[in-house]
């Protein structure tokens, strides 16, 4: 008994496949004016849908930190994903016409450093890189400006960054004095010298040597205080963005495929459903035999 129903589903499977078949080559043409209808509709979204290009570039920072930087990173993207184009282009010092041209911003750590100071302490210099993607390449420069300056114009790194301006000042006037007072203390040695009013306690006291190297010492010192003055800022550009030609979609093959794809499984379909109105037919025949 059971060999025989093993023989039967055998001899069904079989028929089902068999009907199957005939049944795609009975509708060999509609399978191809479908595929030729996806690949007309695959090449019409290519060349129809905005192209997106992508870019990246790398800033870095000894006062942003990881959460602060994922919040600014949230809230320009949901800024984006709700197309609020006016309060965008406000954040980015852009036109509501560049801000529209924008897809993504992402803005992620990728690397973290501990930099310990000359006086011992310690400060955090991370590395982040920003993503974009855009439907113009020539919206970048001005979205990496306007990104740059919403990152350096956000209250808390404005704060950190008037702060370490303040410090700076502050120790470069206090090196000044210094410098000042080391090169009266020069000129009055000098005179004596010249004057023949010098004894061996001044020689001790006065020391030509360490004064000359301690006035160099403060004199590199000014320089140093100087350059970092010029240059301190709450983000340094390493790497800004590159305007690429090719964007990253659509592409062609798979826009194309894509439509084939959907051309045979509409085709499928179709065939699928004749097929079930011609079983259903048959079926309503079987049970309800006209007399």
């Amino acid at each position: 008994m059971s060999n025989q129903q093993h023989t039967e589903d055998e001899i069904d499977l079989g028929i089902l496949l068999l009907r199957i078949t005939k049944s795609l080559f009975r509708n060999i043409w509609l399978i191809v004016t479908c595929i030729i209808l996806g690949l007309g509709v695959g090449i019409g979204v290519f060349y129809t849908k905005k192209p997106v290009y992508k870019s990246e570039m790398i800033v870095q920072s000894s006062i942003l930190t990881n959460a602060y930087i994922q919040t600014l990173s949230e809230n320009l993207n949901q800024l984006v994903k709700e197309n609020n184009k006016a309060l965008l282009s406000t954040k980015l010092s852009l036109d509501q016409e560049g801000a529209a041209l924008i897809s993504t911003i992402e803005i992620i750590t990728v690397a973290e450093e501990i930099i310990k100071k000359e006086d011992g302490s310690e400060i955090f210099d991370n590395l982040f890189k920003v993503y974009v993607e855009v439907s113009d390449n020539q919206v970048l420069p001005s979205l990496q400006s306007g990104i740059l300056m919403y990152l350096e114009k956000s209250p808390y790194v404005s704060k950190q960054v008037n702060a370490k301006k303040k410090g700076l000042v502050s120790l470069l006037e206090k090196v000044e004095n210094e410098l000042l007072s080391m090169d009266t203390l020069k000129s009055d040695l000098n005179n004596s010298i010249r004057s023949n009013n010098v004894n061996e306690s001044n020689v001790v006291i006065f020391d030509p040597a360490t004064i000359y190297s301690n006035s160099l010492e403060f004199f590199e010192s000014k320089i140093k205080y100087e350059q970092e003055l010029a240059i301190v800022n709450g983000v340094q550009l390493i790497d800004g963005f590159v305007p690429f030609n090719n964007p990253v979609s659509p592409k062609k093959l798979i826009s194309v495929f894509i439509g084939i794809c959907v051309g045979l499984f509409l085709a499928f379909m179709i065939i699928f459903l004749k097929e079930i109105r011609i079983y259903l037919k048959k079926l309503d025949q079987e049970i309800n035999p006209k007399d």
